[in-house]
């Protein structure tokens, strides 16, 4: 999987770092503002699946105490050193969600294009485990629309709808809070059907049936204060 992801990340080579960043932050502002809907000012927040610390900046701008953990040296060590550049309450941390174990819980953990990855038993204990970590558990996924717009991850990968992420919270007992589309679909004949298309229907299609490049979905634990 490793050389899958070098393949991935090779796609960006030569480009700059702010450059990346603020098309990531375009794409993901729906998603970025939705998650700040679930936390107080200042609280504490866990980006699992870091890679060069793009969301995790975000967050930490607006006051937020972000660490970040990936199990990629060279990612983790180039987001730290902008953090510190940047002067943000930001820290990465080369380690696995599988087996990272905090002093304390977070109030919100996030992932995003990781779960995926994973089969559906892998999802549910990923889940479980973010449980553990924080009060508030966030999974963001590609759905199959994405596959067929994008070019292919090298990676292997499950697309993902509203319907399975929800199942895979459940079976995780985790409580369902929301379900949101990301990502305009952005194929020629998906922007024409935009355009004709009410807003709020549009909306709804991508929240409720995953017409969206992709799913997050909102959960909360039972066991962590």
């Amino acid at each position: 999987m490793e050389e899958g992801w070098r393949q991935y990340h090779a796609r960006w080579e030569g480009e700059h770092w702010l450059a990346r960043a603020i098309e990531h932050w375009e794409f993901y502002t729906c998603f970025h503002r939705k998650l700040c809907g679930h936390m107080p000012p200042g609280s504490s927040v866990l980006d699992i699946g870091s890679g060069k610390g793009y969301s995790a900046f975000y967050f930490a701008s607006l006051g937020y105490r972000v660490t970040g953990i990936d199990t990629d040296p060279l990612s983790v060590e180039e987001a730290n050193a902008w953090a510190k550049r940047l002067d943000l309450p930001a820290c990465f941390l080369v380690a696995d969600a599988f087996s990272f174990r905090p002093e304390e819980p977070f109030r919100l953990s996030y992932s995003m294009g990781l779960i995926e990855h994973f089969s559906p038993p892998e999802q549910v204990q990923f889940l479980a485990i973010q449980g553990a970590l924080s009060e508030v558990v966030v999974a963001l996924a590609p759905t199959s629309h994405s596959d067929r717009t994008l070019p292919p991850c090298a990676v292997p990968w499950i697309p993902q709808t509203a319907g399975s992420l929800r199942q895979s919270f459940a079976r995780a007992n985790l409580s369902l809070v929301d379900t949101f589309g990301v990502g305009d679909v952005f194929s020629i004949w998906d922007c024409r059907l935009k355009s004709v298309l009410p807003n709020r229907l549009f909306a709804f299609l991508q929240n409720h049936f995953s017409y969206a490049m992709s799913v997050a979905v909102v959960g909360r634990s039972t066991t962590t204060p």
